[in-house]
C-alpha cells in the first residue's frame, strides 16, 4: 500500500514565527497569499499520481490544502481528528524567540519527543493516536493508495511509525510544506516528490 503525506502550506501564524499548534483561528491561522501558492503546486506534483483518499486534519489550513488538491483530483477530503497537531498547550500563538529562552523549552530538547508541552501533550502521545489511524488504514484490504495532509508532527509520527525516519532524525526534521512524501509498505521505501 502507498501512503503520500502532505503538510498544510503556510500561514500568517507560522509567517510570524509563532507555535501553531491545535489552534485555528480565523485568518490567523488560514493559509496565506504563499500557502495558497504551494498547495497549487503540490496538487500539481500529486497531478499524475493515483490517489484513492484524502484524509486530512480538521484544521482550517489543512482542510484548506486538502480542498485545493482534492478539487484536482475530484476527491472529497475526510477530516480525521487523530491527524490533528499535536497541542501545544500554553505556547499555542506565542512567538518561537518568546518560548525558546524558558526553562520548559530547555527540557524540550533534552527529549523533544516524550516532552509534555506544558498545559499540551508530548510528541509520543500524537504518535500514539496518528498510529492507531494508520493501522486502521493498513488492515482495510479495500483501501488503495490515500493521501494524508496533516501537520509536521502527524508526518513525522507516520515516517517513525514506518521505519523511514528514527525518532531523532524525526524531531531534528521539519518536514516541508512543498514536499509529497510518497511511503510504499511493501518496498519499505521513502520517496520525496519536489
Amino acid at each position: 500500500m502507498k501512503f503520500y503525506f502532505v503538510r498544510h502550506s503556510e500561514t500568517p501564524c507560522l509567517e510570524e514565527g509563532r507555535f501553531q499548534g491545535q489552534s485555528d483561528r480565523p485568518g490567523f491561522n488560514d493559509l496565506s497569499e504563499s500557502g495558497r501558492r504551494t498547495a497549487e503546486r503540490i496538487a500539481d506534483l500529486l497531478a499524475d499520481i493515483g490517489i484513492e483518499r484524502i484524509y486530512c486534519s480538521p484544521l482550517r489550513r489543512t482542510r484548506e490544502t486538502a480542498r485545493v488538491i482534492g478539487e484536482r483530483k475530484g476527491l472529497e477530503p475526510i477530516p480525521e481528528g487523530r491527524l490533528i497537531e499535536v497541542n501545544y498547550g500554553d505556547w499555542e500563538g506565542k512567538l518561537n524567540k518568546e518560548v525558546y529562552d524558558t526553562p520548559e523549552a530547555e527540557r524540550r530538547k533534552r527529549d523533544k519527543f516524550r516532552f509534555r508541552h506544558p498545559g499540551g501533550e508530548s510528541y509520543a502521545e500524537l504518535y500514539k493516536r496518528v498510529v492507531i489511524f494508520l493501522n486502521e488504514l493498513k488492515n482495510d484490504e479495500d483501501q488503495g493508495p490515500v493521501l494524508l495532509v496533516g501537520h509536521a508532527g502527524t508526518i513525522r509520527s507516520a515516517l517513525i511509525y514506518f521505519g523511514a525516519w528514527t525518532v531523532d532524525h524525526a524531531m531534528s526534521t521539519k518536514p516541508d510544506h512543498d514536499v509529497v512524501y510518497e511511503f510504499d509498505t511493501e518496498t519499505k521505501e521513502l520517496r520525496e516528490h519536489r
